[in-house]
């Protein structure tokens, strides 16, 4: 079966947490777990290297190639950041690089999350995501 496009599960992720929307607590709450999930990465990983510039709390984030497609590994010091990468890591698993390059995700502000963040944390999704289209720049170079 052939994976789906970055718009469907998009989608996905937003169907999976929409019954969310009139509990903004729940929500968070939800989106903290996502980011209390994600696998630690070792002292070595964490290097400067892998560092997100531009988030209020040290994010990093690790591409891997397999094949043709790009996969992602992460971590964010803030549960709520890291469960924001989370859903990037979700988002663009699996995809060629291309893909990841020309998407830019819409859930932030459709989950009304854009609302709920504060202004600090909210201002390092964009850097997130341009770590992603980066990484992703770089390996198509490769």
């Amino acid at each position: 079966m052939p994976p789906l496009p970055l718009s469907s599960k998009e989608e996905k992720i937003i169907d999976e947490l929409t019954p969310l929307l009139d509990a903004p607590a729940l929500l968070l709450h939800h989106l903290m777990e996502l980011g209390g999930a994600l696998p630690p990465l070792s002292p070595e990983e964490k290097k400067a290297a892998h560092l997100v510039p531009g988030c209020l709390s040290r994010v990093w984030l690790l591409p891997e190639v397999m094949g043709a497609r790009l996969f992602f590994r992460g971590h964010a010091e803030a549960l709520t950041t890291a469960g924001l990468l989370a859903l990037l890591l979700i988002l663009f698993a699996g995809e060629a690089p291309q893909a990841i390059r020309a998407y830019t995700p819409t859930f932030l502000t459709r989950l009304r999350l854009d609302q709920l963040l504060g202004a600090q944390r909210r201002s390092g999704f964009p850097h997130m995501i341009a770590a992603f289209h980066q990484a992703a720049a770089q390996m198509d170079i490769a």
